[in-house]
């Protein structure tokens, strides 16, 4: 068993040995929640998204990849980092996030 530093807090880990070999790995992650859910925000070379925001060791967004018109694929790669980086300075700038136990 040991703690695992993570950005979001500490993880605990806990591996199971046999024979000298880790045979099975348990995490407990730190705690996830939704936030905002079906909000809209505005993207520069999108336009207007509904997005829900969750946070599980860090702020997130979920969009649905049918409203940006790309299949999640390899051809899509350069495509889709491009469009996440542009959703992710789209929600710095105009989404709020707070983690519900953790204000500070």
């Amino acid at each position: 068993n040991f703690k695992m530093e993570s950005p979001g807090g500490l993880v605990d880990v806990t591996a199971k040995c046999n024979g000298g070999k880790v045979t099975q790995i348990r995490v407990t992650n730190v705690p996830s929640f939704a936030g905002d859910i079906g909000v809209s925000l505005e993207v520069e070379g999108i336009g207007s998204l509904t997005v829900d925001t969750a946070y599980g060791g860090d702020s997130f967004v979920v969009v649905n990849s049918e409203d940006l018109g790309l299949d999640i694929t390899p051809d899509n790669a350069k495509q889709l980092v491009e469009v996440g980086m542009s959703i992710t300075q789209a929600a710095n700038e105009q989404l709020k996030f707070v983690h519900p136990t953790n204000e500070g």
